[in-house]
């Protein structure tokens, strides 16, 4: 309460400008940091960081620090992600599960059923919202991203929270290497399923220009 409540938000706020400046700064970087930045602001201040807000102060910063980000494929595809996310996966899946929640309040089924439909909404709305980006830019439509995203979802949340932790102990030998082959590892599954989801013959839709 008080002070100490806010303590382990500014922790994190150092953190997360310290890891924004150790991942160059790109587009994407600078994106989600920040928002991350604003929401946790927010949180020492004692306020809520509307999210749509958060993502418009964050476009606006980063075109005004650099106008040719716009052609940068990976800032693209971040924005609209974030964008499906916010206008379409979170509200949908507040309405499904709005019904559900008096039935099942305060048990794991719900939170089960908020998992499993907040990943299946979110999976299908950064593929319909990045649609535009990757067909332009890649010349084909993939059957199969919703699926793979679901695929590697569950595997991506520890991997971030890993290399988080592998950056702030790399002094300590034994930690980061530990860490590090962790990291390596599962960096290398998610690339094996990702290149195996898009080696289908049906996974891609060429499109001619």
């Amino acid at each position: 309460k008080g002070k100490k409540k806010k303590k382990p938000y500014v922790i994190m706020l150092v953190c997360v400008v310290f890891m924004m400046n150790f991942a160059s700064l790109s587009g994407s970087v600078k994106r989600s940091g920040l928002m991350t930045v604003l929401y946790l602001c927010g949180k020492i201040f004692g306020k809520e960081a509307d999210a749509l807000n958060s993502l418009g102060f964050a476009l606006t910063a980063v075109i005004l620090s650099n106008p040719y980000t716009v052609y940068d494929v990976g800032f693209m595809l971040s924005l609209f992600s974030t964008l499906g996310i916010l206008v379409f996966a979170f509200p949908v899946s507040d309405k499904l599960l709005k019904a559900k929640k008096t039935l099942l309040e305060g048990t794991y089924k719900l939170k089960l059923l908020s998992a499993i439909t907040e990943s299946i909404l979110v999976s299908l709305s950064v593929t319909a919202f990045t649609l535009p980006i990757t067909t332009y830019y890649f010349g084909y439509i993939s059957s199969v991203s919703a699926l793979t995203n679901l695929i590697i979802m569950p595997i991506c949340m520890p991997l971030v929270v890993a290399v988080g932790i592998f950056t702030l102990a790399s002094g300590l030998p034994l930690i980061s290497t530990v860490l590090g082959v962790f990291c390596r590892y599962i960096s290398e599954l998610i690339i094996s399923a990702v290149t195996f989801m898009g080696s289908l013959s049906f996974s891609k839709i060429h499109l001619d220009y």
